[in-house]
């Protein structure tokens, strides 16, 4: 009998040294993640998941007219507010897309290969409400001028709040180009400036294999994020600029795929 009331006793002590224990690591694992939270306030609404819903069934901005640089596809829009207005920079083609020839995407077995003649060039369309735009011209106001190299997600510095940073009262653009003509699908990253918004100086290589550029200056600090395209999977990439061309990349990448959807 003292045997056994020796036992309930030890099992007893087990169990709340074991339970003790369990509180203390909760309490550690809490007090670690409210350190390790250094999200703005304002920010965490967005954080959450969100839902949206088309406020119109009509686009935002159609193709453009038959023969023009768009009158094929649209995409990638850029969205700033310059002079009272939005104003939304966006790729267009006129080239055709063979379906299943990109790089890294199953062909199909049925149709044949096919060259990619695709080439995208910058448009620029103009809105008061940032619902419906028009275009500010049937022409586009930049192109990487080869004929050759499309001229894809472009994107404008920023300040960190998403206001646009103008240096010395310029507008300042990254954006990647690809050759798809030839195959490769190389994505490289070009910067370019303007004064107005409609004329753009000539490119300046920035960064190889690099591709949907969003650049902030922080401080006296360049900072951006792409998407790092080398090899597959892609991965978004870290970079850092004290002049915004010279980019020293972060050793690890921001986000890697590892999600059975992506």
């Amino acid at each position: 009998m003292n045997r056994l009331r020796a036992e309930n006793r030890n099992k007893s002590l087990f169990v709340v040294i074991n339970t003790l224990l369990m509180l203390t690591l909760m309490d550690r694992s809490v007090e670690s993640a409210d350190k390790d939270d250094v999200t703005d306030p304002a920010l965490q609404p967005w954080l959450k998941p969100q839902e949206w819903r088309r406020d119109r069934e009509t686009p935002a901005l159609a193709l453009g007219e038959k023969g023009r640089f768009d009158d094929q596809h649209i995409f990638a829009p850029h969205v700033i507010q310059q002079d009272g207005e939005f104003w939304m920079y966006y790729s267009g083609s006129q080239r055709c897309v063979d379906a299943g020839t990109y790089k890294g995407v199953a062909k199909d077995p049925k149709q044949p290969e096919k060259s990619d003649q695709r080439l995208f060039k910058l448009g620029l369309a103009r809105s008061q409400a940032g619902i419906h735009f028009e275009r500010h011209s049937q022409e586009p106001v930049f192109s990487f001028g080869d004929d050759i190299h499309s001229v894809v997600t472009a994107a404008i510095l920023k300040n960190p709040d998403g206001s646009v940073c103008r240096e010395n009262g310029k507008l300042r653009m990254y954006f990647a180009a690809v050759d798809f003509p030839n195959g490769k699908y190389k994505h490289d990253l070009y910067e370019t400036t303007s004064s107005d918004g409609l004329s753009w100086a000539k490119p300046t290589h920035v960064m190889a294999n690099a591709y949907a550029p969003c650049v902030i200056k922080d401080g006296d600090k360049y900072r951006m994020w792409y998407t790092w395209i080398n090899k597959h999977p892609w991965h978004t990439n870290h970079a850092e600029s004290s002049d915004g061309t010279h980019w020293t990349i972060s050793e690890k990448p921001c986000i890697v795929m590892d999600q059975k959807w992506e």
